[in-house]
Protein backbone atom coordinates (compact mmCIF):
# COMPACT_ATOMS: atom_id res chain seq x y z
CA UNK A 1 0.00 0.00 0.00
CA UNK A 2 1.39 3.41 -0.96
CA UNK A 3 -0.86 5.32 1.07
CA UNK A 4 -3.08 4.70 4.90
CA UNK A 5 -6.73 4.32 5.29
CA UNK A 6 -6.95 8.19 5.73
CA UNK A 7 -4.75 8.81 2.91
CA UNK A 8 -7.27 6.79 0.59
CA UNK A 9 -10.47 8.79 2.43
CA UNK A 10 -9.50 12.24 1.94
CA UNK A 11 -10.60 13.09 -1.03
CA UNK A 12 -13.38 10.65 -1.79
CA UNK A 13 -17.08 12.01 -1.25
CA UNK A 14 -19.35 10.58 2.11
CA UNK A 15 -20.45 7.38 -0.14
CA UNK A 16 -17.20 6.43 -1.12
CA UNK A 17 -15.78 6.91 2.05
CA UNK A 18 -18.09 4.79 3.52
CA UNK A 19 -18.77 2.44 0.99
CA UNK A 20 -15.85 0.00 1.93
CA UNK A 21 -15.86 0.06 4.93
CA UNK A 22 -17.45 -1.81 7.49
CA UNK A 23 -19.90 -0.83 10.12
CA UNK A 24 -17.67 -0.44 12.74
CA UNK A 25 -15.29 2.45 10.37
CA UNK A 26 -18.50 3.76 8.86
CA UNK A 27 -19.64 4.70 12.01
CA UNK A 28 -16.26 5.83 14.03
CA UNK A 29 -16.41 9.49 12.52
CA UNK A 30 -19.74 10.16 11.68
CA UNK A 31 -21.61 12.73 14.28
CA UNK A 32 -24.13 11.06 16.57
CA UNK A 33 -26.90 11.71 14.29
CA UNK A 34 -25.05 9.66 11.03
CA UNK A 35 -23.90 7.16 13.49
CA UNK A 36 -27.56 6.56 14.57
CA UNK A 37 -29.17 6.73 11.01
CA UNK A 38 -28.40 4.10 9.63
CA UNK A 39 -27.83 1.55 12.41
CA UNK A 40 -30.48 -0.64 13.85
CA UNK A 41 -32.20 -0.13 17.38
CA UNK A 42 -30.16 -2.57 19.38
CA UNK A 43 -27.07 -0.74 17.92
CA UNK A 44 -28.49 2.76 18.66
CA UNK A 45 -29.47 2.07 22.02
CA UNK A 46 -26.72 -0.51 23.15
CA UNK A 47 -23.93 2.25 24.68
CA UNK A 48 -26.58 4.58 25.98
CA UNK A 49 -27.58 4.94 29.55
CA UNK A 50 -30.61 3.79 30.22
CA UNK A 51 -31.29 7.19 32.32
CA UNK A 52 -30.51 9.25 29.31
CA UNK A 53 -32.66 7.31 27.31
CA UNK A 54 -35.86 7.87 29.45
CA UNK A 55 -34.88 11.09 30.57
CA UNK A 56 -37.29 13.95 30.65
CA UNK A 57 -40.37 11.21 29.57
CA UNK A 58 -42.57 9.72 31.77
CA UNK A 59 -44.55 6.56 31.26
CA UNK A 60 -47.09 8.23 30.08
CA UNK A 61 -45.81 10.35 27.37
CA UNK A 62 -43.30 7.29 26.61
CA UNK A 63 -46.28 5.26 25.39
CA UNK A 64 -48.82 7.92 24.15
CA UNK A 65 -47.11 8.01 20.67
CA UNK A 66 -46.74 4.53 20.95
CA UNK A 67 -48.10 2.07 17.76
CA UNK A 68 -51.68 0.55 19.47
CA UNK A 69 -50.32 -2.54 18.04
CA UNK A 70 -47.51 -2.67 20.20
CA UNK A 71 -49.26 -1.22 23.39
CA UNK A 72 -51.79 -4.38 23.08
CA UNK A 73 -48.66 -6.67 23.05
CA UNK A 74 -47.42 -5.62 26.00
CA UNK A 75 -51.02 -5.51 27.96
CA UNK A 76 -53.08 -7.90 26.45
CA UNK A 77 -55.35 -8.77 29.41
CA UNK A 78 -55.61 -4.91 29.89
CA UNK A 79 -57.12 -3.90 26.42
CA UNK A 80 -59.44 -7.27 27.12
CA UNK A 81 -60.49 -5.96 29.89
CA UNK A 82 -61.37 -2.53 28.44
CA UNK A 83 -63.09 -4.16 25.74
CA UNK A 84 -65.38 -6.58 27.84
CA UNK A 85 -66.16 -3.04 30.10
CA UNK A 86 -67.21 -1.30 26.97
CA UNK A 87 -69.36 -3.23 25.40
CA UNK A 88 -71.05 -4.34 28.61
CA UNK A 89 -74.45 -3.19 29.21
CA UNK A 90 -74.57 -3.26 32.86
CA UNK A 91 -71.13 -3.32 35.17
CA UNK A 92 -71.27 -2.76 38.72
CA UNK A 93 -67.86 -2.32 40.48
CA UNK A 94 -67.23 -4.40 44.03
CA UNK A 95 -64.71 -2.63 46.13
CA UNK A 96 -62.64 -3.39 49.33
CA UNK A 97 -60.08 -2.22 51.72
CA UNK A 98 -57.19 -2.36 48.93
CA UNK A 99 -58.62 0.43 46.76
CA UNK A 100 -58.01 2.93 50.07
CA UNK A 101 -54.69 1.43 51.12
CA UNK A 102 -53.34 4.31 48.21
CA UNK A 103 -55.26 6.96 49.47
CA UNK A 104 -53.01 6.28 52.64
CA UNK A 105 -55.90 3.97 54.68
CA UNK A 106 -54.36 1.09 55.94
CA UNK A 107 -56.50 -2.63 55.59
CA UNK A 108 -58.02 -4.04 58.90
CA UNK A 109 -56.59 -7.18 58.00
CA UNK A 110 -52.61 -8.21 57.54
CA UNK A 111 -49.41 -7.65 58.98
CA UNK A 112 -49.58 -3.60 58.43
CA UNK A 113 -53.40 -3.57 59.15
CA UNK A 114 -55.47 -1.93 61.76
CA UNK A 115 -55.85 -5.09 63.74
CA UNK A 116 -52.42 -5.61 64.38
CA UNK A 117 -52.46 -2.49 66.42
CA UNK A 118 -55.25 -2.26 67.75
CA UNK A 119 -57.42 -4.60 69.67
CA UNK A 120 -60.70 -5.26 67.10
CA UNK A 121 -63.21 -5.34 70.16
CA UNK A 122 -63.31 -0.98 69.81
CA UNK A 123 -66.12 -2.42 67.02
CA UNK A 124 -67.69 -4.95 69.10
CA UNK A 125 -71.30 -3.63 69.49
CA UNK A 126 -71.46 -5.01 73.17
CA UNK A 127 -68.29 -3.57 73.90
CA UNK A 128 -69.52 -0.38 72.70
CA UNK A 129 -72.70 -0.27 75.04
CA UNK A 130 -70.79 -1.07 77.84
CA UNK A 131 -67.77 0.88 77.40
CA UNK A 132 -68.79 4.38 75.36
CA UNK A 133 -66.53 6.51 76.27
CA UNK A 134 -62.78 3.86 75.61
CA UNK A 135 -64.14 2.64 72.19
CA UNK A 136 -65.46 6.92 71.19
CA UNK A 137 -61.76 7.45 72.10
CA UNK A 138 -60.21 4.89 69.32
CA UNK A 139 -63.18 5.74 67.12
CA UNK A 140 -62.28 9.12 66.86
CA UNK A 141 -58.65 8.55 66.82
CA UNK A 142 -58.97 5.70 64.04
CA UNK A 143 -61.43 6.97 61.66
CA UNK A 144 -62.55 10.91 62.69
CA UNK A 145 -58.43 11.82 62.89
CA UNK A 146 -57.27 9.69 60.19
CA UNK A 147 -59.89 8.97 57.56
CA UNK A 148 -60.58 12.74 57.95
CA UNK A 149 -57.50 13.35 56.01
CA UNK A 150 -57.67 10.90 53.05
CA UNK A 151 -58.46 11.86 49.56
CA UNK A 152 -59.96 10.14 46.56
CA UNK A 153 -57.07 8.19 44.56
CA UNK A 154 -57.00 7.80 40.54
CA UNK A 155 -58.94 4.59 41.48
CA UNK A 156 -61.91 6.19 42.61
CA UNK A 157 -61.66 9.03 40.05
CA UNK A 158 -61.79 6.41 37.24
CA UNK A 159 -64.68 4.63 38.83
CA UNK A 160 -66.51 8.17 38.84
CA UNK A 161 -65.51 9.21 35.23
CA UNK A 162 -66.60 5.61 34.22
CA UNK A 163 -70.07 5.96 35.18
CA UNK A 164 -70.09 9.18 34.35
CA UNK A 165 -69.99 7.79 30.55
CA UNK A 166 -72.56 5.11 31.25
CA UNK A 167 -70.11 2.20 31.95
CA UNK A 168 -70.36 2.05 35.39
CA UNK A 169 -74.15 1.58 36.88
CA UNK A 170 -73.11 1.09 40.42
CA UNK A 171 -70.58 0.54 43.44
CA UNK A 172 -70.61 -1.59 45.71
CA UNK A 173 -68.12 -0.86 48.76
CA UNK A 174 -67.70 -2.55 51.27
CA UNK A 175 -65.61 0.70 52.79
CA UNK A 176 -66.48 3.17 54.80
CA UNK A 177 -64.92 5.88 54.10
CA UNK A 178 -66.64 8.00 52.05
CA UNK A 179 -64.06 8.36 49.09
CA UNK A 180 -66.28 7.17 46.10
CA UNK A 181 -68.66 9.90 46.77
CA UNK A 182 -65.88 12.29 47.53
CA UNK A 183 -64.62 11.25 43.71
CA UNK A 184 -68.06 11.82 42.00
CA UNK A 185 -69.71 8.44 42.05
CA UNK A 186 -73.47 8.83 42.53
CA UNK A 187 -74.87 5.13 42.77
CA UNK A 188 -72.72 3.82 45.75
CA UNK A 189 -73.75 0.86 47.68
CA UNK A 190 -72.36 1.72 51.31
CA UNK A 191 -72.43 -2.30 52.40
CA UNK A 192 -71.13 -1.84 55.35
CA UNK A 193 -72.03 1.81 55.95
CA UNK A 194 -70.80 5.23 56.12
CA UNK A 195 -68.55 6.83 59.04
CA UNK A 196 -69.27 10.34 58.28
CA UNK A 197 -73.25 9.83 59.63
CA UNK A 198 -73.60 9.10 63.28
CA UNK A 199 -76.72 7.31 64.10
CA UNK A 200 -79.08 6.97 67.50
CA UNK A 201 -79.51 3.11 68.30
CA UNK A 202 -82.77 4.06 70.60
CA UNK A 203 -84.86 6.48 67.57
CA UNK A 204 -82.48 5.75 64.72
CA UNK A 205 -82.01 9.27 63.89
CA UNK A 206 -79.19 10.24 61.53
CA UNK A 207 -76.69 13.18 62.17
CA UNK A 208 -73.79 14.88 60.43
CA UNK A 209 -71.00 14.02 62.24
CA UNK A 210 -69.17 16.89 61.33
CA UNK A 211 -71.54 18.52 63.43
CA UNK A 212 -70.53 17.55 66.28
CA UNK A 213 -66.94 18.26 68.95
CA UNK A 214 -66.12 14.33 69.02
CA UNK A 215 -63.86 15.12 71.40
CA UNK A 216 -66.79 14.47 74.24
CA UNK A 217 -69.82 12.13 74.04
CA UNK A 218 -71.75 12.66 70.75
CA UNK A 219 -75.69 12.61 72.16
CA UNK A 220 -78.84 12.28 70.43
CA UNK A 221 -80.70 15.45 70.13
CA UNK A 222 -83.48 13.86 70.62
CA UNK A 223 -83.55 11.67 73.18
CA UNK A 224 -79.99 12.30 74.85
CA UNK A 225 -78.49 8.21 73.93
CA UNK A 226 -75.03 8.06 72.86
CA UNK A 227 -74.49 7.93 69.30
CA UNK A 228 -72.43 5.31 67.24
CA UNK A 229 -70.51 5.72 64.06
CA UNK A 230 -73.29 4.68 60.94
CA UNK A 231 -71.10 1.65 60.18
CA UNK A 232 -71.60 -1.93 60.82
CA UNK A 233 -69.80 -3.13 64.03
CA UNK A 234 -68.96 -6.71 65.02
CA UNK A 235 -72.46 -8.21 66.14
CA UNK A 236 -75.05 -6.05 63.50
CA UNK A 237 -76.36 -6.66 61.04
CA UNK A 238 -75.63 -5.71 56.94
CA UNK A 239 -77.92 -1.83 56.71
CA UNK A 240 -81.36 -3.75 54.93
CA UNK A 241 -81.08 -1.68 52.12
CA UNK A 242 -77.58 -2.21 50.95
CA UNK A 243 -77.90 -5.61 51.48
CA UNK A 244 -80.79 -6.18 48.48
CA UNK A 245 -79.78 -3.62 46.62
CA UNK A 246 -76.48 -5.19 46.44
CA UNK A 247 -77.72 -8.89 45.83
CA UNK A 248 -80.07 -7.26 43.10
CA UNK A 249 -77.02 -5.83 40.99
CA UNK A 250 -75.04 -9.35 41.13
CA UNK A 251 -78.16 -10.66 39.65
CA UNK A 252 -78.46 -7.99 36.93
CA UNK A 253 -74.71 -7.13 36.41
CA UNK A 254 -73.52 -8.48 32.85
CA UNK A 255 -69.53 -7.53 34.37
CA UNK A 256 -68.56 -7.68 37.67
CA UNK A 257 -65.21 -5.32 38.45
CA UNK A 258 -63.38 -6.16 41.45
CA UNK A 259 -61.04 -3.88 43.31
CA UNK A 260 -59.10 -4.21 46.26
CA UNK A 261 -60.67 -7.07 48.46
CA UNK A 262 -59.63 -10.61 48.74
CA UNK A 263 -62.94 -12.29 49.41
CA UNK A 264 -62.42 -12.91 53.25
CA UNK A 265 -65.06 -11.15 54.43
CA UNK A 266 -68.76 -12.53 55.07
CA UNK A 267 -71.43 -11.96 54.18
CA UNK A 268 -70.04 -9.29 51.44
CA UNK A 269 -67.70 -12.09 50.10
CA UNK A 270 -70.57 -13.83 48.73
CA UNK A 271 -71.64 -11.25 46.73
CA UNK A 272 -68.96 -11.33 42.99
CA UNK A 273 -69.62 -15.59 43.60
CA UNK A 274 -73.57 -14.78 43.12
CA UNK A 275 -72.96 -12.48 40.22
CA UNK A 276 -70.59 -14.86 38.45
CA UNK A 277 -73.62 -17.57 39.03
CA UNK A 278 -75.76 -15.48 37.34
CA UNK A 279 -73.71 -15.08 34.19
CA UNK A 280 -71.62 -11.98 35.12
CA UNK A 281 -68.10 -11.74 33.63
CA UNK A 282 -65.70 -11.43 36.61
CA UNK A 283 -62.82 -8.93 36.09
CA UNK A 284 -60.29 -8.67 39.34
CA UNK A 285 -58.06 -6.17 40.23
CA UNK A 286 -55.73 -6.47 43.16
CA UNK A 287 -52.05 -6.61 44.21
CA UNK A 288 -52.37 -10.53 44.91
CA UNK A 289 -54.18 -13.22 44.16
CA UNK A 290 -57.61 -13.62 46.23
CA UNK A 291 -60.12 -16.39 46.95
CA UNK A 292 -61.61 -15.02 43.38
CA UNK A 293 -58.86 -15.65 41.60
CA UNK A 294 -58.78 -19.07 40.61
CA UNK A 295 -62.61 -19.38 41.39
CA UNK A 296 -64.86 -17.16 39.62
CA UNK A 297 -62.37 -14.58 37.86
CA UNK A 298 -62.05 -14.45 34.33
CA UNK A 299 -59.61 -11.64 33.75
CA UNK A 300 -56.89 -11.10 36.52
CA UNK A 301 -55.38 -7.87 36.51
CA UNK A 302 -52.14 -7.80 39.33
CA UNK A 303 -50.97 -4.71 40.33
CA UNK A 304 -52.52 -1.31 42.01
CA UNK A 305 -55.73 -0.27 41.23
CA UNK A 306 -54.84 3.42 40.53
CA UNK A 307 -52.65 2.51 37.68
CA UNK A 308 -54.70 0.00 36.25
CA UNK A 309 -58.01 2.00 36.26
CA UNK A 310 -56.40 4.75 35.00
CA UNK A 311 -55.32 2.68 32.02
CA UNK A 312 -58.01 1.30 31.36
CA UNK A 313 -60.39 4.58 31.75
CA UNK A 314 -57.53 5.92 28.57
CA UNK A 315 -58.16 2.92 26.79
CA UNK A 316 -62.02 2.99 26.74
CA UNK A 317 -62.33 6.84 25.98
CA UNK A 318 -59.46 6.79 23.30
Amino acid sequence: MTSNFKQRLKGANLTQRLKGANLKQRLKGANPKQRLKGANLKQRLKGANPKQRLKGTNLKQRLKGANPKLFKTMNPLLEKAAEVLKTSKHTTAFTGAGISVESGIPPFRGPEGLWSKYDPKILDINYFFENPQDAWDHIKLLFYDFFGESKPNPAHLALAKLEEVGIIKSVITQNIDNLHQEAGSKTVWEYHGNYRKLICPLCSTKFDSQDFNLKELPKCRHDGSILKPDFVFFGEGIPEHAGSSSIHEASIADVFLIIGTTGEIMPASMIPGLAKKNGAKIIEINTETSKYTDDITDIFLLGKAGEIMTEIFEIIVK
